[in-house]
């Protein structure tokens, strides 16, 4: 379901500003690390790698493998 909408999960404004409220309460400290479960498309997994800086880390995982494309394609 989730792979069939690869072009379209960006717009789907609700997992933005969800994960935007999220990262909001997150206390993001330099060289942390990170797992974001069902990270989509990256709107976490992104912001928080900036936030912890080149010495954390921030591993993301989704069970639609589309969706985890889209996410290394945003992040480089």
């Amino acid at each position: 379901m989730f792979n069939g909408g690869k072009e379209t999960y960006d717009e789907v404004r609700c997992i933005k500003l969800a994960s935007e409220r999220l990262l909001s309460f997150v206390p993001f400290c330099h060289g942390q690390r990170i797992l974001d479960v069902a990270c989509g498309t990256g709107w976490a997994t992104i912001p928080a790698a900036k936030a912890i800086g080149e010495n954390g880390k921030v591993i993301g995982i989704d069970i639609a493998d589309k969706l985890m494309e889209v996410a290394r394609e945003k992040s480089d």
